[in-house]
C-alpha cells in the first residue's frame, strides 16, 4: 500500500542520497575544487536525467508509473550498489565517534548553530520542494495551459534539458568572479521571475506570442535553476561541514536531507496557474534566503621535524 511505500523509499533515498552526494564535495577542500569536482558529477548525472525527462512521459503513457519505477529500481542497482561493494574508505583519523544516539543528537545541535546554516536549509528546501511541485505539474501544464496530449511533456522537458546543459559552462566561468552562494541566488531569482511572467500571462490569456514557443523558452530559462539546484547545494554543505574546523558531512548532509523531504512534502500541486505562480514565489522566497559560502578555515599544518631529531630517530 501507498502509505507504507512512500515512506519506506523516502528514507532509503535519503540514505542513500545524502552519503552518495558528499562523496564528491568531501573530496577536495578549496571551493573552486569542490565546484568543478560538483559539475563533473553534473555533467554525468544529467545522462541519466536527460533520459528519464525525456523518455519518462512517453514510458508513464505507455507502461503506466509502475514501469517506471521498476526502472529506476534496476537503474539504483546497477549504479549504486556495485560502487558500494568496490569502494573502500580510509578510517577517520583524530575525529572521536558521535557516541551513539545521544552523542549524534548533540552533534547535530552543534551543526545547526553554525552561523547560515539554518538559512541554507530552509531555501534549499523550497528550492528543491518547488522543483518537486514543478516537476508534478508539468503533465498537467502540457494538457491544460497547451492544449496537448501529455506525452508532449517531453518535449518541454528536452528544452530544460538543454537549458541544464548551458548552464554547466556558465557556472564554471562565472565561479571566477561570484562565489557559489550568489550563484544559486541569480539562478533561483531567475526561475522566480521566468515562473511568475509565465503564470502571469496564463492568467491574463495574453496571446502576444504562441503559447507552446513561450513555454518552450520558459523550460529553457528553467534549466539554470534546474542544474544549479542540483550541483551547487553540496559545495555549500560541505563548506558548512568544514566550517568549524570538524569534519562534519554526515550531520550536515543529513539536515540537509530532512529539509528537502520536508520541502518535497509540502509540495502538493492543486492547480495549474497556482502552481506556476506559488513556484515562482518560492523560488523567489529562496534567492533571498540564500546565504554566502562560509569561510573554511585553512587546516592546520604538521610542524616540522628538526634535522638532528629526525637523524637521532
Amino acid at each position: 500500500p501507498a502509505w507504507a511505500a512512500v515512506p519506506t523509499y523516502c528514507l532509503a533515498f535519503t540514505l542513500v542520497a545524502g552519503p552518495y552526494l558528499t562523496l564528491l564535495p568531501s573530496l577536495a577542500t578549496d571551493e573552486g575544487t569542490r565546484v568543478r569536482m560538483s559539475l563533473t558529477g553534473a555533467v554525468l548525472a544529467l545522462v541519466g536525467l536527460g533520459c528519464a525527462l525525456l523518455g519518462g512521459p512517453k514510458l508513464i503513457d505507455a507502461y503506466g508509473f509502475g514501469a517506471l519505477a521498476w526502472l529506476g529500481l534496476a537503474g539504483l542497482g546497477l549504479t549504486v550498489l556495485p560502487a558500494t561493494l568496490l569502494l573502500r574508505e580510509a578510517d577517520p583519523e583524530g575525529e572521536p565517534a558521535a557516541g551513539g544516539l545521544a552523542g549524534y543528537a548533540r552533534e547535530l545541535k552543534e551543526v545547526a548553530a553554525v552561523p547560515g546554516l539554518l538559512r541554507f536549509l530552509i531555501a534549499n528546501g523550497l528550492l528543491q520542494g518547488g522543483f518537486a511541485a514543478l516537476v508534478i505539474a508539468a503533465p498537467f501544464i502540457t494538457e491544460a495551459l497547451l492544449q496537448e496530449p501529455r506525452a508532449a511533456t517531453a518535449r518541454l522537458n528536452g528544452v530544460l534539458f538543454v537549458g541544464m546543459l548551458l548552464t554547466i559552462p556558465l557556472v564554471g566561468v562565472s565561479a571566477r568572479w561570484i562565489r557559489t552562494g550568489g550563484q544559486i541566488r541569480a539562478a533561483a531569482a531567475t526561475g522566480a521571475l521566468t515562473l511568475l511572467v509565465l503564470g502571469g500571462l496564463a492568467v491574463l490569456g495574453s496571446s502576444e506570442a504562441p503559447a507552446p514557443l513561450r513555454w518552450a523558452v520558459g523550460f529553457g530559462l528553467l534549466g539554470l535553476p534546474a542544474m544549479a539546484g542540483m550541483a551547487l547545494p553540496p559545495v555549500i554543505l560541505a563548506a558548512f561541514a568544514d566550517a568549524d574546523g570538524h569534519d562534519r558531512q554526515g550531520a550536515v548532509f543529513g539536515l540537509n536531507g530532512g529539509a528537502i523531504n520536508l520541502g518535497k512534502t509540502a509540495a502538493n500541486p492543486t492547480g495549474v496557474r497556482a502552481v506556476v505562480l506559488g513556484v515562482g514565489v518560492v523560488f523567489l522566497l529562496a534567492a533571498l534566503a540564500f546565504p554566502n559560502t562560509p569561510e573554511v578555515p585553512p587546516a592546520a599544518e604538521a610542524p616540522e621535524t628538526p634535522p638532528h631529531e629526525a637523524v637521532a630517530a
